[in-house]
């Protein structure tokens, strides 16, 4: 989740809270200025326009949740990083082709079955690894940290790259002859 998420999230559950505490305060209103042996909202609820209202808020709530859903798997990815600026230009980088690259350091393994990549705005790399369960992982780690890391690092001109590697095992696929 990036910072623009967790933002809208915090002000989203505050307007959430803010209009359940009103709605609290409301039904402690109705419910004080109603007879003690008269319903508080029954005599209400025959009217149809009170179900139409009804439907109304509960599609606005179905479209905003849905919508909040969504956006929760909403990642923060840089569609070109800026290596170089001086006097001769600046030199952008697609982070396309950075991920790939990374990625293909890193299937290059045995060990490794499947990689990819994303690089965030801020310049952090997340690698999705499908490795082989019956390799070692050192491995995979000595792939990453003598072979990817350091490639990346050169190419973006940089001595530190953050890097996270969610590294899922599966069975080899047996090839049959």
């Amino acid at each position: 989740m990036n910072r623009r998420t967790a933002r809208g999230n915090r002000i989203g559950l505050t307007l959430v809270g803010l209009l359940l505490v009103l709605l609290g305060v409301l039904g402690l209103v109705l419910w004080g200025t109603t007879p003690a042996n008269q319903p508080i909202l029954l005599t209400r609820m025959r009217d149809p326009m009170v179900w139409w209202g009804v439907a109304v808020v509960a599609a606005i709530m179905a479209i905003l949740g849905l919508r909040w859903l969504l956006v929760q798997g909403r990642r923060a990815t840089a569609g070109t990083l800026r290596l170089d600026s001086g006097p001769t230009g600046t030199t952008l980088v697609s982070s396309n082709g950075i991920t790939q690259a990374v990625a293909a350091d890193v299937a290059a393994s045995p060990a490794v079955l499947r990689a990819s990549a994303n690089l965030g705005e801020a310049g952090e790399v997340r690698l999705n690894l499908v490795a082989d369960e019956q390799a070692p992982m050192s491995q995979v780690l000595t792939q990453l940290s003598d072979v990817a890391i350091p490639r990346m690092r050169s190419t973006l001109e940089t001595e530190r790259v953050p890097a996270v590697a969610q590294v899922t095992l599966e069975p080899a696929k047996r090839r049959v002859s």
